[in-house]
């Protein structure tokens, strides 16, 4: 309902993302998956993709997830974001 009236999924606002792709793993939300795919892809900031990775990581559905998601976007990341963010989902 959240997302339907306040439109969380596609929101420009990446601190609102964050917290909502955040949370969206922590309640399965699949429906969000997909944007916040695309926002791991180009969104390269540690505050914003540490809190995501985690929730992947410690989902119990979704720790492939986080590996597949950062395989693909890793190239995007600064090397020390790709070293932060490795430590979290291996």
């Amino acid at each position: 309902d959240l997302d339907k009236v306040f439109g969380l999924t596609n929101t420009g606002n990446s601190e609102i993302a964050s917290l909502w792709y955040e949370m969206s793993v922590a309640i399965k939300y699949l429906h969000a998956f997909p944007a916040m795919r695309s926002f791991l892809n180009v969104t390269g900031r540690m505050k914003f993709l540490e809190p995501i990775y985690t929730a992947l990581k410690n989902g119990d559905f979704s720790s492939n997830l986080a590996m597949e998601i950062y395989s693909e976007s890793k190239n995007n990341y600064h090397p020390l974001a790709q070293k932060s963010i490795e430590a979290i989902i291996k």
